[in-house]
């Protein structure tokens, strides 16, 4: 079988080892096949990956990790650095049931009949049992998995059909930051005025466009918006579980579980990916318990009425009765209002612009014309690549009657030999590789030869895309060709642009500065 020299695995962005790295993580998070339900980890690049790359978390708590390992033999040293992984990914993760060692060439195997001691591949093998054995006497079960160059070769080949991927990791000359700079600088002499520098203000759009490509932040977001609202329906579970008695059996306990799931489930989006996987079912979670905390409000309310008369629901007729007769006669009702009122603010979070850009895989940009479309699309690009992310920027005026994709293409520098699947794979590799999407910004389709193409054209081109979860389109035009060039089969978010509002002070600053 023909393999390639993975001393010569692509070195960029950053080196061979880190390369090697994302290639295994890649590689692992597409043969492991979890169960369903598992939650995927990437720790790349977090400064320290605490004896795992990256892990999947089984429903049952159990997890599978896997480790890369950057040598071209297998002595005591090298044996040594993996168990000390090892070690270091059970005392992370004290329930490992799986661990996966990627390293990039084949163990020797025996000679001489043995009389030269023993070969890479005996030593590992002995090591392997000896872990395996220990983890049994001790209660538990870990699997040990070794993919040498033979066995990575032969997922890369199964995993990469059309030669994409193959293409992005030994090849360096495609896709190269010079590369992706230079398009950008392009786009940004051909923007000419459309393009100022210094107004790079903080707008909607900016914020909008951040989430979208990934470099948005996230943890400020979770913080502000999505922590405060779990820790309440989380508190509420103790203090406001009687509020909810009123509406019975069966709905009672099923609001209760609908409710439990939804929490565990938010409580688990702790970056942009979960949210993306989570988030549907949280909806759908919110969509079915809502009516249903609205009756347990709507039934609480009607109690409390008829026992005290609807003008007692005032804060001092809580007042007396707290302090002069330790009695909450409207604590239920109470409850059962901060119930409704949380699972809407949740509701609201998961529905916010931040999160609809962030978990779709295609954007469209509307506003008038000169509210400042193509600065955004532009200064997101740079703000991208400066935080690793690649991106390529194209304009309506760039696409006549080749097919978009051809145009993507060219304007990436690789030749009429790459078919469409091979070019996208290799965009997906390289999202894999920078653990950022690759996003292509279609400026201005309102000023294409043929704008009304894009209406068929722009659905084939998302389609096109789709199986890769690493590859973003976001797309703008003029508000008022908006109909001409999208209709009603856009499958992402819609963001509209407005301006400066809101900013213009900074705006004038940053002008006049």
């Amino acid at each position: 079988m023909a393999t390639f020299d993975f001393t010569r695995i692509r070195g960029t962005p950053k080196s061979r080892n880190d390369s090697f790295e994302a290639l295994a993580v890649q590689l692992f998070r597409v043969f492991l096949q979890p169960p369903a339900g598992s939650t995927f980890v990437s720790l790349r690049g977090d400064g320290g990956d605490g004896g795992v790359e990256a892990y999947f978390r089984k429903p049952d708590g159990r997890v599978a990790g896997v480790q890369a390992k950057y040598f071209f033999q297998l002595g005591n040293a090298e044996l040594r650095q993996i168990e000390d992984s090892l070690t270091t990914a059970l005392k992370n993760h004290p329930s490992l049931s799986e661990y996966w060692v990627y390293i990039p060439f084949d163990l020797t195997g025996r000679v001489a009949a043995g009389a030269r001691g023993k070969s890479q591949a005996e030593r590992f093998e002995e090591w392997k049992n000896k872990v395996e054995a220990t983890t049994r006497a001790a209660g538990s079960a870990l699997s040990l998995t070794l993919c040498t160059a033979t066995v990575i070769w032969a997922q890369i080949q199964e995993s990469d059909p059309h030669g994409g991927k193959r293409r992005y990791w030994f090849d360096e000359s495609i896709l190269t930051q010079a590369q992706v700079q230079q398009c950008l600088d392009d786009a940004i002499a051909f923007a000419g005025p459309r393009y100022t520098a210094a107004l790079d203000v903080v707008t909607g759009a900016h914020v909008g466009l951040d989430f979208f490509g990934g470099i948005g932040d996230f943890a400020a977001w979770r913080d502000d918006s999505l922590a405060p609202v779990i820790a309440e329906l989380r508190s509420l579970l103790g203090r406001g579980d009687k509020a909810l008695e009123i509406l019975g059996e069966p709905d009672a306990s099923s609001v209760r579980s609908t409710l439990e799931a939804v929490i565990e489930a938010s409580e688990r989006m702790t970056d942009v990916y979960s949210v993306a996987s989570d988030a549907a079912a949280v909806k759908q979670g919110l969509s079915n318990v809502l009516p249903l905390l609205t009756k347990a409000r709507d039934a609480q309310e009607q109690a409390f009425n008829a026992e005290h008369g609807k003008n007692r629901d005032s804060p001092s007729f809580r007042q007396f009765h707290a302090e002069y007769m330790c009695a909450f006669p409207a604590g239920e009702m109470d409850a059962a209002r901060e119930w409704e009122q949380a699972a809407l603010e949740l509701q609201t979070a998961l529905s916010s612009p931040e999160m609809g850009a962030a978990t779709m895989h295609s954007l469209l940009l509307v506003g008038p014309a000169g509210i400042g479309k193509t600065h955004s699309i532009v200064s997101a690009a740079l703000r991208r690549l400066a935080r690793g992310g690649y991106s390529l920027v194209v304009f309506g005026d760039d696409f006549g009657r080749s097919e978009p994709w051809e145009v993507i293409r060219s304007k990436l520098g690789f030749g009429a030999d790459v078919a469409r699947s091979a070019l996208f794979e290799c965009l997906q590799a390289c999202a894999d590789n920078t653990e950022l999407p690759f996003v292509i910004y279609i400026d201005a389709l309102n000023e294409s030869p043929l704008d009304a193409r894009w209406k068929s054209k722009l659905p084939e081109l998302l389609a096109q895309c789709a199986p890769y979860a690493g590859i973003k389109v976001c797309v703008s035009t003029r508000d008022t060709y908006r109909n001409l060039v999208v209709d009603a089969r856009f499958p992402g978010y819609a963001f509209k642009h407005s301006g400066f509002a809101g900013h213009e002070f900074e705006a004038i600053c940053h002008q006049s500065a």
